[in-house]
């Protein structure tokens, strides 16, 4: 009974994308007491925003929609190897941006399950989402540019990554979250990378797991840029039939999650950022500060560092 009963999350990391929620599941994933599968993004509790017909959108490919958990029973096979974890959870990014659709559907399947939120300064993670573009989509496009392009893509239906002023705005969605959910942690960007060590204690003890486990810190995960070696990019991330022809000859020399990690180093090593001027950062932030002002109220938490210049 314990089994059956554990065998669906407790816990939630919802967003937002480019904050530094890819690395957070992964070092919750490497505690013996966690468990999250290796499905990543299974996105089932916003589902319904990715079962339209979308064209144009080259980051919602054939092989991505065939990876969508549409189904409650598909979504619980993906926990079906918990034994006795104490965490049991998944991680979705769009989950805090799409809160309108999503929560109600949380509450419908999970009920009341512990909520984390990753937020970092909204020009940073607008133009973070903008090189995250450019990384899996070979585009040569300014930033100006994809920001115009902004609301056409949305009328469009296309990805919540092509979102990338629209998704900075917090207070609501995080207003949300904090309303509808007994259990609700936020976490900033800038604390994972001033101390990521301290951050996962606070995450472990607010899992209720063990705080003293100490994660491997070492890689950043998803990171964005664009590449330098494009076709070695597109041979260990971009196509799934070079990263199947790929993986024999690779597995040879790591299991998956050391092979995850190898990546994820090479990710690093190829990966060139953009260059984001301050005059731009500075434009943004004068759009995002009444923004950051009420979520600052929100959260209880001085934010006035990220509209200084």
């Amino acid at each position: 009974m314990y089994q059956r009963r554990n065998r669906i999350p407790n816990f939630l990391i919802v967003g937002a994308a480019k904050c530094g929620t890819s690395s957070i599941a992964q070092y919750i994933e490497q505690h013996p007491q966690a468990f999250i599968p290796k499905v990543k993004e299974p996105m089932f509790f916003s589902s319904s925003f990715y079962q339209r017909k979308v064209s144009g959108d080259p980051l919602y490919t054939e092989a991505q929609k065939k990876l969508l958990v549409r189904t409650w029973e598909e979504y619980r096979s993906l926990f079906r190897d918990v034994k006795k974890e104490k965490a049991v959870g998944e991680a979705s990014t769009p989950y805090l941006y799409l809160y309108q659709e999503t929560i109600p559907k949380i509450k419908e399947y999970l009920k009341d399950p512990k909520i984390i939120i990753m937020l970092r300064n909204p020009a940073d993670r607008a133009f973070s989402a903008y090189s995250h573009i450019l990384r899996d989509t070979g585009w040569n496009m300014s930033f100006d540019r994809c920001i115009r392009l902004e609301k056409e893509r949305i009328e469009a239906g296309w990805d919540t990554i092509h979102h990338i002023l629209r998704a900075g705005f917090y207070y609501r969605q995080v207003k949300a979250y904090l309303e509808a959910f007994s259990h609700v942690r936020i976490f900033l960007f800038d604390d994972l990378y001033r101390d990521a060590a301290g951050l996962m204690k606070e995450v472990y003890r607010f899992l209720g797991i063990d705080e003293h486990f100490s994660p491997d810190l070492e890689v950043r995960w998803n990171i964005s840029g664009v590449p330098s070696n494009r076709l070695l990019y597109r041979f260990l991330f971009g196509s799934w039939i070079m990263r199947w022809l790929a993986k024999p000859f690779l597995g040879a020399f790591f299991d998956d999650s050391k092979l995850q990690r190898w990546k994820e180093c090479w990710r690093a090593r190829i990966l060139k950022k953009p260059v984001f001027t301050e005059e731009k950062r500075r434009e943004l932030l004068g759009i995002f500060r009444e923004d950051i002002i009420k979520l600052q109220a929100l959260i209880g938490r001085d934010l006035s560092f990220w509209i200084q210049i």
